[in-house]
């Protein structure tokens, strides 16, 4: 077998293209030695070594809050921008690589957070209380609480409004990034939504989840018409995605630096005991909701919040047969 097409079919994300760029940069070596040219023949027992020459992160560790440090869990506000695990391409800036750092070796991340996401995250410490902690996840023993700035052309939200999403979810199996686009599917997942304000062609909704399957508040708003803002994926499709990963896009293009997507609040119960953590509203959330036309804070707009059926115990009743449900009790 040729070696571009060998080291393509072990890497899965790399293309034949890509692995012969590699090659003529010299990070191909083969044992036993010998000239690594994308024609090269390999044999078994012939070693690929390929090297992999990272870029220089960006750390945000200086930007990590820490809500609650107990002896059974620890609850960061993770900034935007910062992964919860490591990739290929970043080792260093992400949350697991940060908990080594302050000590924490008992902790443990339960949930996920995606990597433009900011807010709420949670770590268990110990073994048993992240088998604890993970089934109170699995089994909706927690309130989650997001802020979300979509687009909404149309003028179909307006304040007070609610909403549940009921569509079920899964990997989008005709996509162009497989692995990572998300679409209608068999995993049932349900959004409730409010509106708390809107301002020219976006609203601003709290939303709470079931189920948290992944990207399901972005997946659920952008089929349901109101893309998140600034969402590189769900509002300007796999195309621009792919681009912006590769670097062949930039900041003009985006209507925000990253999708405006926010973890606020999360509540635990654990028995007779209940957690509840707030993660203050970033700069670049708050700069992208009221940055023109004197828009009133979002802070005005969440008072009351709290009392709102939105973040009661109780969820109501799904209705099954509908795709886009009423939330029953809100107005």
């Amino acid at each position: 077998m040729r070696l571009d097409c060998f080291i393509a079919h072990r890497l899965r994300r790399v293309s034949r293209a890509l692995a012969q760029q590699i090659i003529a940069k010299g990070g191909v070596a083969l044992r036993p030695p010998r000239s690594a040219k994308a024609a090269r023949k390999v044999y078994q027992g012939d070693v690929v070594i390929i090297t992999q020459h990272l870029p220089t992160e960006n750390l945000s560790y200086d930007q990590v809050q820490h809500l609650y440090i107990g002896p059974r869990l620890i609850a960061l506000n993770k900034p935007a921008g910062m992964l919860v695990h490591p990739t290929a391409t970043a080792h260093l800036n992400c949350i697991t690589t940060y908990v080594a750092q302050q000590g924490w070796h008992d902790a443990a991340i339960v949930h996920r957070l995606d990597r433009e996401s900011s807010g709420v995250l949670i770590l268990a410490r110990g073994t048993h209380n992240a088998r604890f902690l993970g089934r109170l996840f699995a089994s909706e023993g927690t309130v989650k609480i997001y802020l979300a700035i979509v687009n909404d052309p149309q003028s179909l939200l307006c304040p007070a409004r609610a909403f549940s999403i009921l569509w079920p979810i899964g990997p989008c199996p005709h996509a162009k990034l497989k692995s990572i686009t998300m679409g209608p599917g068999a995993w049932p997942a349900s959004t409730h939504c409010l509106c708390l304000a809107r301002h020219q062609n976006r609203a601003l909704l709290a939303l709470r989840i079931e189920h948290g399957r992944q990207h399901q508040i972005r997946v659920h708003l952008a089929l349901s018409g109101f893309p998140v803002l600034g969402d590189k994926l769900y509002l300007h499709g796999e195309d621009f995605y792919r681009d912006w990963v590769d670097g062949k896009q930039d900041h003009q293009a985006l209507s925000a630096p990253r999708h405006m997507l926010h973890a606020f609040q999360l509540r635990l119960f654990d028995g007779d005991q209940q957690h509840h953590f707030c993660a203050p509203i970033p700069e670049d959330f708050r700069h992208a909701w009221s940055s023109e036309d004197h828009t009133a804070p979002i802070e005005h707009h969440l008072a009351g919040l709290e009392h709102h059926p939105l973040v009661k115990d109780t969820i109501p009743p799904r209705q099954d047969d509908c795709l886009m449900a009423p939330f029953v009790g809100l107005t």
